[in-house]
Order: structure tokens, then C-alpha cells, then sequence
């Protein structure tokens, strides 16, 4: 097997939706983008949704990470490719988003888990075979989780409606970097995201969103009564 399956690179030219008042790329964009091409690679892998269903498995996302040096700009036609990285109960995956004439402009990480399609729980048995040796070089270090401040400053309260939801049931991850990206300031420009996904939210649940400005960093998190659904820091 040619061990270039194991890694997954694509043109992209992203749309005008993508960008936001500060001509930056959105930070729900750029998780889009990373999703996107992680399931195509899985899905070329053998490890996709459909695959991992009929052994009734999911993939669930349990943090991202990310790191702008550059953003591209508008019109521009850019390169975005991924590899994964084996692990036993836990699987991480790298991404690049690079012109191309090499300059790197994202780099990032994610850290997947597989569960069971019946139960929602966690499984040793995960049905994860890559066909190659996954490449060695990474995009990041490991994701680490954001850590919550003991107080917040309320803002408001997010309701999950149908558009929020994918295909597993459960809000999709970008809908979380939106959040975040409302918690901001005018004229911000963020320089790297981190996104630790605790409890999924459904269809109609709602929880209170919280946020703490630093210095040079916001870090957002949504509560269920004393249930945290998710934490985020955002670095300016």
C-alpha cells in the first residue's frame, strides 16, 4: 500500500462567507475546512462515517486546536492538507493550510475518540485500522484542554436549533468557535483558538455562556446548571 493514502491534500479557494468584517478568516470556517477534509481522508482510509457506522462506531471530536501565522487573503487559492497520528483509545489528526507556494498560514490539531453508535459510550474495540504507518512529522504539539475561570461575565444564553445540529445529532463542533467568535471584540484578530468539547448539546437544549477577558486572550464556556458543555480559549 503507497503510504501517501496516509496523507490527504486538497485545493480549496474559500468563499466570501468564510471571512469576516476584519477580512480574517472565521473561526467557524476554519474548523469547517479541518472537518471537511478529516472525513474525507477517513473515509479514504477505510474509517469513514459510513464505514464506522456498520460497526456501529462514531468518530466524536474531543478538542481542536489551531494557530494562525498568517492569514490568506481574500480570492486567494490555498492548500489544505491533513495526516492522522495512531494512538489506542484516542486518535489525533494534523492539518496545514498553506499557499501554494508554501507558506503556512494555519496550523492545527485534533484529538477524536471513537464510541459506541447505541450507547454513546466510549469503546476499546474501535474498529480503526489505518492501511499505512501514519506519517511522523505534526502540524502542533498536543491540544490541552482550556481551563475555566472559577467567575465569568454572563452572555446570554445559546439554544441548539436544527442548523446547529450534523449528521450524529449533536452540534457540530464550528458551531462552538461562533460562540466564541461572538464573545469577541470589534477589530480583535485572533491568533489561535482551543476548543475542548465536554458534553454534547441537542436539538433545543440550551445552555448560559460565560466569558473572561485576559490580557491578550478570551476564554469562553457554556453551562447546563453546573454541567460544563464546553470550554474554548481564543489568543488575540
Amino acid at each position: 500500500m503507497d503510504s501517501n493514502i496516509m496523507r490527504l491534500t486538497e485545493h480549496i479557494t474559500p468563499s466570501a462567507g468564510c471571512f469576516d468584517v476584519n477580512d480574517c478568516l472565521r473561526p467557524a470556517s476554519v474548523l469547517d475546512m479541518l472537518q471537511d477534509i478529516a472525513a474525507k481522508h477517513a473515509q479514504k482510509l477505510g474509517c469513514g462515517y459510513e464505514a464506522m457506522l456498520k460497526k456501529h462506531r462514531l468518530w466524536v471530536l474531543l478538542r481542536t486546536r489551531y494557530e494562525v501565522e498568517l492569514y490568506p487573503e481574500f480570492g486567494r487559492g490555498l492548500l489544505i492538507s491533513t495526516w492522522p497520528q495512531q494512538g489506542r483509545l484516542d486518535f489525533d489528526r494534523h492539518y496545514l493550510l498553506t499557499g501554494e507556494d508554501g507558506t503556512v498560514f494555519v496550523r492545527a490539531r485534533s484529538k477524536w475518540c471513537v464510541i459506541d453508535s447505541d450507547t454513546r459510550r466510549l469503546v476499546k474495540d474501535t474498529g480503526v485500522c489505518y492501511p499505512a504507518p501514519c506519517p511522523e512529522d505534526i502540524a502542533l504539539g498536543p491540544v490541552t484542554k482550556p481551563e475555566i475561570p472559577a467567575k465569568g461575565n454572563d452572555k446570554g444564553i445559546f439554544t441548539a436549533g436544527l442548523s446547529d445540529l450534523d449528521h450524529n445529532g449533536h452540534m457540530n463542533n464550528a458551531r462552538y468557535a461562533d460562540i466564541v467568535h461572538n464573545c469577541l471584540e470589534p477589530g480583535d484578530r485572533l491568533r489561535a483558538m482551543s476548543i475542548n468539547y465536554i458534553h454534547e448539546l441537542s436539538v433545543g437544549q440550551s445552555m448560559e455562556i460565560k466569558s473572561l477577558r485576559g490580557d491578550r486572550t478570551v476564554t469562553v464556556w457554556g453551562q447546563r446548571g453546573g454541567t460544563v458543555c464546553f470550554s474554548a480559549l481564543a489568543e488575540l
